[in-house]
């Protein structure tokens, strides 16, 4: 027995290319228009990552006994499945370069390859945190977790809170995927946001008016992390890779909080 997601394909209403749209207001890969959100595919990330955990305790390792492809998203988990074998195998320091170097040579459209790996960050950040409730007792049960031994996905960008907003300096916050490639930054711990969300059913509203559920946005892709008193912001990678891979990037306040947009 395996994990199937099994959803329908998604193709961009504007290019007619295949790609997964999860989260909160998915972005095409490969035109960059943002496209209608599926309630369907909001939480893809976190059921890839269960479907690792049930094919670790059935199987002990990431690619069950068998396969079969019938739509993209069954096709992903393949490639996902195929990475974190060989990542259990090998160990590599660096999980990013290890899988750009293993899928260097992927007869893929250049937009597919940024698409796959920015899934694979994604679904490495979950699967590398401890598991809670049903999966801790079963996966430590069976003595078949895994996620502690790879080698957390060390921030790559530091980016710099102005003075201008130096209340946030020392402040414990969640940062996200944001709208159109941007970062979105809340004040407080990913706890005491969802508890605030079920709590008042709150909805999250966007710099651009927009508006989605907001504990599945959470969910979808959330960082805990600190503002230093200097005024430092320590960003993963995926979040690096959803706003363009850039380096330099620009800061303002908006209504739910902090908004991090790349400018080059």
């Amino acid at each position: 027995m395996t994990l199937h997601i099994g959803w329908e394909n998604h193709e961009c209403p504007y290019c007619n290319v295949t790609f997964i749209p999860f989260g909160a207001s998915p972005v095409c890969p490969n035109c960059g228009q943002e496209n209608p959100e599926s309630q369907e595919y909001r939480g893809f990330i976190s059921k890839c990552a269960t479907s690792l955990y049930v094919n670790m305790l059935r199987y002990g390792r990431y690619m069950p006994n068998g396969w079969g492809i019938i739509n993209y998203s069954d096709q992903v988990q393949h490639y996902l499945f195929k990475i974190f074998d060989l990542i259990e195998r090998d160990k590599p320091a660096d999980a990013q370069k290890y899988v750009e170097h293993e899928w260097r040579f992927a007869l893929w459209e250049q937009y597919e390859y940024r698409h796959l790996l920015d899934i694979f960050l994604r679904v490495y950040f979950e699967l590398a945190q401890p598991p809670s409730g049903f999966w801790e007792h079963l996966l430590r049960f069976r003595g078949r977790w895994h996620g502690d031994k790879l080698t957390p996905l060390a921030p790559t960008v530091s980016v710099r809170i102005p003075e201008q907003y130096a209340a946030w300096h020392g402040k414990t916050v969640v940062v996200a995927r944001g709208m159109s490639r941007t970062i979105s930054v809340f004040a407080g711990t990913g706890d005491e946001l969802r508890k605030k969300a079920e709590a008042t059913g709150a909805k999250l509203e966007f710099a651009e008016g927009s508006a989605a559920n907001f504990t599945d946005f959470l969910l979808a892709s959330t960082y805990e992390s600190t503002i230093s008193s200097a005024g430092e912001l320590a960003l993963p990678r995926y979040l690096v890779f959803h706003a363009g891979n850039s380096t330099a990037f620009d800061v303002r306040e908006v209504a739910h909080g902090l908004e991090i947009r790349a400018t080059i």
